[in-house]
């Protein structure tokens, strides 16, 4: 889309592409993006990208580049193609030279010659002689979408595509002209004999097309650390998305009347992997396919086209429901206060005491920010909700890790990786107390059983065995009070003549854990406010009222 096909739009439509976006999608634009990236930051933190080069511009380069690494194969692709279409594979400097550079620019990248390979029992295809018949290369691809720039959103998808050739790889020179054997494009190897097609989508690890999930299958089954290789690939993800995020920042502000309300996009990464489980970028697909060749396309790519649909937020428009609501635009300008008097002073803050309690902050943190971060978080917790198949792997807990390499420090980046540390933390508070609480449950199910064994006695047994076992049961009984009193600050309340009044009787260690643990999961909704939630064990009862008091939560029991 032209840049002025983004100004006149409403605030209810949706692009499903981001303004120059093509920065990482077309072959020369990666190039160049990741060969600044490296300039800047250094060359080991993008290990992920061979090194490149765009010709004719970076010709003098390439040439002292191939001098000095005498024998390594090149793959030399198009700028503006896709599908495969004039991709080949050479070590020879005068078929790189014999190209035509004067309609189109030439990416050319060091190959890389050690691929991971799955073998197959299968007999090959695509006739090596039977010399190095050790396995099949393949790639992934990857389903990304991105809601928002700013701050920055990415969500991959769980499942996606293997894609495999359809000829047992060599890394022999002699072989370089073999499609089938280094390209894993499905739109080349159909055109194989020995491509194998699948007809049943529940079969996902059949065929020259796998699912992921099957991958995943097959790479454990090989003892493969799968786990460690998908964290892996989040990283070239995220870093791909930084060496474009300032100028498609800018073009957001340069064009997009809603900024982050008007567009979404869904990419489609090829990753190679090779012997080492090293993720390798191949390319970037602006538009990917989503052609259903096969009954495991359709059930992959129409689960991500709904998945996509539901976490951008799109939804049918209604002309009915949409009448009134589509407001034309106000010139901005200084609201009046109740005073009559311009500004902000004197304005109380919006009470956010409604809010969702699975927020990673507090009501009160919520009403101190300010109307644009309030938003930002409550757009992540609603594309949250409707992730399904998604996984958001930025913002993320770790995502002070990449601050360094945003070309500008963005407030609302910055407020989601805390706020991403502040959810992490509540939820593991959460979860200790839970296990407290089941802890402090076996406690009092132990007291129980203990209270009936003594109750009960033994026939058998005499009566000084009986009044022995009361006796030890008691003792350990007022230990267990002494010590609580202790813990709490008891001791005996005086009246106003000055006189003891005694003690009060307290329960057990296990019970105050557990009030503790049913006062952490009182909504936040009211932390301004008084609630009594009635704690009952047999036939006594106990309330417990929560109050807010400076930074924490004081919790009050009346006994």
């Amino acid at each position: 889309m032209r840049s002025y096909d983004y100004q006149g739009i409403n605030r209810y439509q949706r692009f499903n592409q981001f303004p120059r976006s093509y920065e990482i999608t077309r072959k020369d634009t990666l190039c160049r993006s990741m060969a600044r990236m490296k300039e800047v930051h250094g060359k080991r933190w993008f290990r992920f990208v061979p090194e490149g080069f765009v010709l004719p511009a970076d010709t003098a380069m390439f040439l002292a580049s191939f001098k000095a690494n005498l024998g390594q194969a090149w793959i030399v692709k198009p700028s503006a193609l896709s599908c495969g279409r004039g991709i080949f594979v050479t070590n020879d400097l005068d078929e790189i030279r014999a190209l035509d550079m004067s309609e189109t620019t030439w990416a050319v990248q060091q190959y890389v010659a050690n691929p991971l390979l799955l073998h197959d029992t299968k007999s090959s295809g695509g006739g090596t002689n039977g010399t190095e018949q050790s396995g099949y290369k393949f790639d992934l691809r990857i389903y990304v979408t991105v809601t928002s720039f700013n701050p920055l959103r990415i969500y991959m998808h769980e499942d996606g595509l293997t894609r495999f050739a359809t000829a047992p790889y060599s890394s022999s020179p002699e072989h370089y002209n073999n499609r089938f054997m280094h390209l894993t494009n499905y739109s080349v190897n159909k055109h194989n004999e020995a491509f194998e097609f699948n007809d049943n989508s529940d079969n996902d690890d059949v065929g020259t097309k796998w699912s992921l999930k099957a991958l995943r299958r097959k790479l454990e089954a090989m003892g493969v650390d799968h786990h460690t290789l998908w964290k892996r690939i989040h990283h070239v993800i995220i870093m791909t998305f930084l060496s474009c995020e300032h100028q498609v920042n800018a073009a957001i502000d340069m064009h997009v009347p809603y900024k982050n309300k008007n567009c979404f996009q869904l990419f489609g990464f090829d990753i190679l992997v090779d012997e080492h489980l090293e993720p390798v970028l191949i390319e970037i697909n602006f538009s990917p396919s989503l052609a259903c060749g096969t009954p495991l396309d359709l059930k992959i790519k129409s689960t991500v086209i709904a998945d996509t649909l539901s976490i951008a937020c799109v939804q049918p428009y209604d002309d009915v429901k949409m009448k009134g609501r589509i407001k034309p635009k106000k010139k901005k300008g200084k609201k009046k206060n109740a005073k009559g008097t311009k500004g902000t002073k004197g304005t109380k803050p919006k009470s956010y005491g409604g809010s969702p309690t699975n927020y990673g902050v507090d009501a009160h943190t919520l009403a101190s920010l300010t109307p644009e971060e309030r938003r930002a978080i409550a757009e992540f917790e609603a594309e949250n909700r409707v992730s399904n198949g998604y996984t958001c792997i930025f913002p993320s807990v770790d995502g002070f890790m990449y601050r360094q390499f945003f070309d500008e420090i963005r407030p609302l980046n910055e407020l989601m990786s805390q706020y991403m540390v502040s959810k992490a933390a509540k939820q593991k508070e959460e979860e200790e107390m839970y296990h407290m609480e089941q802890r402090a449950k076996e406690g009092r199910d132990e007291e129980e059983s203990d209270d009936a064994s003594v109750s009960g006695g033994s026939v058998s047994s005499s009566n000084g065995g009986q009044r022995s076992d009361r006796t030890k049961y008691s003792s350990r009984r007022k230990k267990l009070h002494s010590s609580e009193r202790r813990r709490k600050g008891g001791g005996k309340k005086k009246t106003s003549s000055g006189t003891g009044a005694g003690h009060k009787k307290t329960r057990s260690s296990a019970l105050t854990q557990a009030a503790l643990s049913h006062a952490n999961r009182v909504s936040s909704r009211s932390l301004g406010g008084l609630e009594e939630p009635v704690l009952q064990k047999g036939k006594r009862r106990k309330k417990l009222i929560r109050t807010a008091s400076g930074e924490g939560e004081a919790f009050r029991y009346l006994f």
